[in-house]
């Protein structure tokens, strides 16, 4: 990257005064006045259950509150006139954690043979089938959910 007031390109013996990407500033206060996770995850949850009311309220005599909560009202509120969940969806992630994504497997994998005589065999089967197969049945062979199509009518 080049630094435009001085037109020098940045190298290892150049570098910029403020090095690297800044620091949050909710980490930033988090650290410097003692809140832990479980603080914060408290006031998210209290957020979450007032009503419509409330929050307007909390919105408007913010002054006295720490900043993290007059941002999430401020962005919970703007998100419901907006038709929104966005801001609530990261708020249930940051309380209840990302839920597990299901995955499905369409089919049953043969198991792996624990004789190493056996193993070389079956990969030598596998590499065999993969060569003789023409290049369209590699890709559906890979693939089973892919339908490959070589010919398309108008």
């Amino acid at each position: 990257m080049i630094d435009g007031s001085t037109g020098k390109q940045f190298s290892s013996t150049y570098q910029p005064a403020n090095r690297g990407r800044r620091r949050s500033a909710l980490k930033k206060y988090l650290k410097d006045n003692s809140v832990s996770i479980q603080d914060v995850r408290l006031v998210f949850q209290n957020l979450l259950v007032k009503n419509l009311s409330d929050l307007r309220k909390l919105k408007h005599e913010a002054d006295g509150q720490p900043a993290i909560i007059g941002f999430t009202v401020s962005a919970l509120l703007r998100d419901y006139e907006a038709g929104k969940l966005d801001t609530f969806n990261s708020l249930l992630d940051r309380i209840y954690g990302k839920p597990m994504q299901q995955m499905e497997f369409g089919e049953i994998q043969k198991e792996i043979p624990d004789d190493p005589e056996e193993r070389r065999r079956l990969m030598a089967q596998i590499e065999t089938e993969i060569a003789l197969a023409k290049p369209a049945e590699r890709v559906s062979a890979a693939v089973p959910e892919l339908i490959v199509k070589t010919e398309r009518r108008y």
